[in-house]
């Protein structure tokens, strides 16, 4: 088959990214043709650089809506037989190419990565322009929707949703990790590369934007540095609110407590993964979150909050679940697993054998390999 992976931005260092990522190598080993298509871009899998790096957050930036001819263009010459879109904002790219695939002869599947508290996130944040998100995501999405030959749901919440919509041909796959890739570090790297000794850490990794829960990671750091000097929070990843997240650390005087990573290469991020005693992730909104099923994959005990599709990624034996946006309640179950090495373990076991039964790339990737096929055969 010859399948085109499309996305709003391409490469990066989201969730997104890597999951386009993964299922282009995998198919490319499964000896087909693989493209990854972007606003400014097409380019084959083996030839990605990351010099091609291109991003617009805008809604309607003109290079998304220039680009569409070109874009027709090179999927009509290149006979693609699979169109894999992913992605559920309100962006000119996707959409229009959601829109316009029965003029290509191809397969569309696509991959919303929605959730429904989307839109109460872009009631929070996005102040008089939620209204026009939440119009989007309920009433016009679900139509656009309808133009694929097939949606991958990520948990069954989502597909539930879609059900609900009248939606068919929907199948439930999450994202995938290899875990035997993050089985084989042992975080030494991580810690030579930023100087440090054996000090336990908490990990955080996603886009440094408000739903995220930073902000919270910081507070709860505050709380538990006065009790345990000795812990260090590790933050990667970048974004907005990078500043706004230094400035919080600088006014609590815990700079020698928190540690600002920016990003890292895949092979780092496995090794800081490898390299902590707790995974965290605070969120306000988490249609999914890969970064859990990275965290299982590494074997690590995971404290979260129970927001979107969490509970679907994780269970009571490799996680704590706590409120959103409850400092305390995070705090205090971070440094549960930090003093309770027995639970700590045991958490570990759990995540990995979770990580290797649900979320191994050789089971997922064949799944979505089929999805490809079906959708061939319709």
């Amino acid at each position: 088959m010859r399948i085109v992976q499309a996305y709003r931005h391409f490469p990066s260092t989201g969730g997104v990214e890597t999951h386009i990522l993964s299922i282009s190598e995998a198919m490319s080993k499964r000896n087909h043709v693989c493209y990854i298509l972007t606003p400014r871009w097409i380019r084959e899998w083996s030839g990605i650089s990351s010099s091609d790096y291109y991003s617009s957050e805008s809604v309607l930036h003109p290079e998304q809506l220039l680009s569409l001819p070109e874009a027709v263009r090179l999927l009509r010459k290149l006979e693609v037989d699979v169109l894999h879109i992913h992605g559920s904002g309100l962006y000119a790219f996707t959409n229009a190419l959601l829109l316009i695939g029965g003029l290509l002869t191809t397969g569309i599947v696509i991959t919303p990565s929605f959730n429904p508290s989307n839109a109460e996130l872009a009631r929070i944040y996005d102040g008089p322009f939620w209204l026009v998100k939440s119009a989007y995501y309920f009433a016009v999405r679900p139509h656009l929707l309808k133009r694929a030959d097939a949606i991958i749901a990520q948990t069954r919440a989502e597909a539930k949703l879609y059900r609900f919509w009248g939606l068919e041909n929907v199948y439930i796959i999450p994202p995938s990790v290899d875990v035997k890739s993050f089985q084989s570090h042992d975080g030494s790297a991580f810690r030579r590369f930023f100087s440090l000794d054996n000090q336990p850490i908490v990990l955080g990794v996603g886009r440094l934007v408000p739903y995220k829960g930073f902000a919270d990671l910081v507070e709860a750091a505050r709380i538990l540095v006065a009790k345990y000097p000795e812990v260090l929070f590790v933050i990667v990843g970048e974004g907005p609110e990078k500043d706004f997240l230094k400035a919080l650390v600088e006014k609590y005087k815990i700079t020698r407590s928190v540690l600002f990573t920016g990003y890292l290469t895949s092979e780092l991020l496995r090794e800081a993964y490898s390299a902590c005693n707790v995974f965290v992730l605070p969120s306000y909104g988490e249609p999914l979150g890969i970064v859990l099923i990275e965290a299982l994959a590494a074997g690590k005990p995971i404290i979260a909050t129970s927001s979107g599709g969490v509970p679907e990624v994780v269970d009571e034996r490799s996680a704590i679940l706590v409120p959103q946006q409850c400092i305390n309640a995070l705090a205090a179950s971070i440094e549960e697993v930090l003093t309770d090495k027995s639970l700590a373990d045991s958490m570990g076991q759990a995540s990995y054998e979770r990580a290797k039964e649900l979320y191994d790339s050789d089971i997922i990737l064949t799944k979505v390999e089929q999805v490809y096929e079906s959708v061939l055969r319709q």
